[in-house]
């Protein structure tokens, strides 16, 4: 029996009807595996192999998020400073090339609000920002589920589209907000 944590390589030299890539028709429209044998790990529907690490490097992206959130603060409704010690530069060039905010003013200052519980000052700084904040911790138990999910031998659950819109709508209410700023 090949065991999960085999290589991709042998399951093509011994089942040579996926060697090319490693799903069928079959499973692509229904729930299982490739080869129909328990221990297979799960494939998305497309033509990769399921792979848990994209989820290991998303919850640590995510962490790494929340937590640098939580460990700056905001002086002066302005500067950014971490641990409490010097202001950091400002990092926006179009800023400060044009002397507009861009789109994404203020994410950063509603990122570190939001990491503090203050709701309101993060709406004020960028009130989008409140809602990427929000995908962003989301992502954690998400990718936890789907993590513990491969290591059952389970599918992913699949969001279909839903991703794409709430992205597309997040930045389309940023581009909006701009607008409104400028004018």
């Amino acid at each position: 029996m090949i065991r999960p944590d085999q290589d991709d390589a042998v399951v093509a030299d011994v089942f040579p009807q996926v060697s090319d890539n490693l799903t069928t028709e079959h499973s692509q429209t229904s729930v299982g595996d490739a080869t129909g044998l328990p221990g297979r790990r799960p494939t998305f529907s497309g033509t990769h192999p399921y792979n848990a690490s994209n989820h290991y490097g998303l919850i640590a992206v995510c962490l790494l998020v929340v937590v640098a959130s939580m460990s700056m603060s905001i002086r002066d409704g302005q500067w950014v400073s971490v641990f409490g010690s010097r202001e950091l530069p400002e990092l926006c060039q179009f800023r400060s090339l044009y002397g507009v905010q861009c789109p994404g003013c203020g994410l950063t200052r509603s990122f570190i609000s939001m990491g503090h519980l203050d709701i309101v000052a993060a709406w004020n700084y960028h009130s989008v920002g409140v809602f990427f904040f929000l995908v962003v911790v989301f992502q954690i138990p998400f990718r936890c589920l789907q993590v513990a999910r491969h290591h059952r031998g389970l599918p992913q659950l699949q969001l279909g589209t839903a991703p794409h819109w709430v992205f597309g709508i997040l930045l389309c209410a940023a581009l909006i907000q701009w607008i409104v700023r400028l004018t």
